[in-house]
């Protein structure tokens, strides 16, 4: 037997320094904890073995001796989930001896004692710092059972099933309580004189003392249920101890378990000796299975393992970036941003200039404020005078116009025409001026406004088409005005007064008209005779009454027509 205990903690150390294992849980049964368990669980995948050996002398009244036994525990865990771990522990009797009062002892015995099959489950709505789980445990018998009575957990005769209820609260990461609360129902043989049914309560406490050193202490009772058997006792046992944890995740584990109970099966009270002493070593590692991160990738197929607790991961663990800005879908609290934007350590887009539009993506990442831009964050300005809209007052400017900060176009001589492109920046106050702001005369606005210019100066010799003299200097303005808008047709028209009978007047009227054109053509070479065309009215188209003289010198006139009239608005 103690060459089956050397081999167990060799393998123990073999497997620890080839394996690659990580700091280790508290394992079940490697704390020094002898009925108390914890609420907490270490997470998918993690494996821990743990080897106990035990020394326990115990005075037992009712056989008026003293019982001393050595005895080696093997404890195995693993954790299939976040909230379910499995446990299965063997009890090994190395020597077991019964003393009388003499101190003869009867023939050396050794077998197993009772092996435990536990199932934990932590319950996933628990906080941060406290944790609440249930276990359940059945008991089996192993051996010989000849250690059958409730002073020894370490051996049974009859099967048995255990519930408790657990809880953990950790106070500052340094400090931990732990609290039982459980039933053992035990199978009863007619031969046994003992009770196994009983109420099981425990209270421990565990704190780290140094960063590898931590200190266990551990109040227990076992109070018996069952009062048609003789009782021995109703067990209470403090334990202390102290464990070590090397860098290389494993653990070990010293105490002491003395026996605070009082033996009343004689009527009388009396002090029990018992007292036991504990040395362990456990280890643990993390399987293929384990999860550290809990993202539900397995270490062994997560490519990244430390992703934080809650973060969507794809098939290979690594954490999802649905918008590609770097931080991941868990933090990120605008998981849809704008490819290629500028995002802050919460995932939000940066938008330096308030413009609705990411930097990153902003090509004019100092934007006005109050501007409009483009879906690049480029300034829109519609008239091109500088002033983006959404701060332009007059947005529709025109091109070339001197306009004030908030985009309005300023006129220094009020003419109309816009500082820039006034080409008379300073004309008269009430002068006429064209689209270049050059002033002009009233025959000119009246023709780029009306689109028609009537002339009643343009005069003939009586009954002819010869132009007077006096007439070449209004035609000479008329010539010069139709320079400037090379592009404009225009028709001459020639009326009469009713002098005369229609033909003569029709025929007068045409001719009269030809006359104006070619007065126009032979002294202005840029006037295009192709866009002047001519037509007579005769008397037809009368402004005023042919009966007085007055009205018959208004309806003698020459008419400049705009055939093209939809050209005019660019001069004016």
């Amino acid at each position: 037997m103690k060459l089956l205990l050397l081999f167990f903690i060799s393998f123990a150390g073999f497997f620890e320094i080839f394996a690659q294992v990580d700091p280790p849980p508290a394992i079940e049964g490697g704390r020094g904890f002898i009925q108390t368990q914890t609420a907490n669980l270490y997470g998918t995948g993690y494996f821990g073995a743990g080897l106990t050996g035990i020394y326990t002398s115990t005075k037992i009244q009712v056989e008026s001796g003293r019982e001393e036994l050595l005895i080696g525990a093997v404890n195995l865990t693993y954790d299939f989930s976040e909230e379910l771990e499995f446990t299965g522990n063997l009890f090994v009797i190395g020597r077991a001896r019964l003393y009388d009062d003499s101190g003869q002892y009867d023939q050396f015995k050794q077998g197993f004692g009772k092996g435990m099959l536990a199932a934990k489950y932590r319950f996933p709505f628990t906080g941060k710092n406290f944790d609440l789980g249930s276990r359940l445990v059945f008991h089996v018998p192993m051996g010989a059972n000849f250690m059958v009575h409730p002073s020894y957990p370490f051996d049974t005769d009859s099967y048995g099933l255990e519930l408790a209820l657990l809880e953990s609260i950790d106070f500052n990461q340094s400090l931990r309580l732990h609290l039982n609360q459980g039933i053992r129902w035990q199978g009863l043989k007619e031969e046994s004189r003992y009770s196994e049914d009983l109420l099981l309560l425990s209270l421990a406490l565990d704190y780290n003392l140094t960063k590898n050193w931590l200190a266990f202490s551990e109040l227990s009772s076992a109070i018996e249920l069952d009062d048609k058997v003789e009782p021995i006792k109703d067990r209470l046992v403090f334990s202390q101890g102290v464990r070590y944890i090397t860098p290389w995740s494993m653990g070990f584990n010293l105490a002491v378990n003395l026996g605070l109970s009082e033996d009343r099966t004689d009527g009388t009270i009396k002090r029990a000796e018992d007292w036991r002493v504990f040395f362990g070593v456990s280890f643990s590692k993390r399987t293929y299975l384990a999860d550290d991160d809990e993202d539900g990738i397995p270490n062994i197929r997560d490519e990244q393992p430390r992703t934080p607790k809650g973060w969507p991961v794809d098939g290979k663990g690594m954490a999802l970036d649905s918008d590609a800005d770097g931080i991941p879908d868990g933090v990120d609290q605008e998981p849809n941003t704008f490819a290629g934007a500028v995002v802050d350590r919460y995932g939000k887009a940066i938008d330096s200039d308030m413009d609705g539009v990411p930097d990153g993506i902003d090509k004019e990442a100092q934007t006005a404020k109050g501007a409009k831009v483009d879906k690049e964050g480029r300034a829109i300005d519609s008239d091109g005078d500088g002033v983006p809209d959404g701060i332009d007052l007059e947005p529709n400017s025109p091109t070339g116009a001197l306009v004030s900060v908030k985009g309005i176009s300023i006129d220094g001589d009020g003419d109309g025409v816009p500082d820039g492109i006034d080409q008379e920046p300073a004309s008269p106050k009430g002068a006429k001026v064209d689209v270049r702001g050059i002033t002009i005369s009233q025959l000119e606005a009246e023709f780029l406004t009306k689109g028609i210019l009537r002339v009643n100066k343009i005069y003939f010799d009586t009954g002819k088409a010869t132009i007077k003299v006096e007439s070449h200097n209004v035609l000479m303005e008329i010539g010069k005005m139709l320079e400037k808008y090379p592009d404009l047709k225009v028709q001459i028209n020639g009326h009469t007064d009713a002098i005369g009978n229609d033909d003569f007047n029709f025929d007068l009227s045409v001719q009269r008209a030809e006359s104006v054109r070619a007065f126009l053509v032979s002294r202005f070479s840029d006037i295009n005779s192709y866009n002047l065309t001519v037509r007579g009215f005769g008397r037809s188209k009368p402004l005023s009454d042919n009966r007085t003289e007055d009205g018959r010198t208004l309806n003698r006139r020459v008419e400049f027509e705009v055939l093209n009239p939809e050209l005019l608005e660019q001069y004016q």
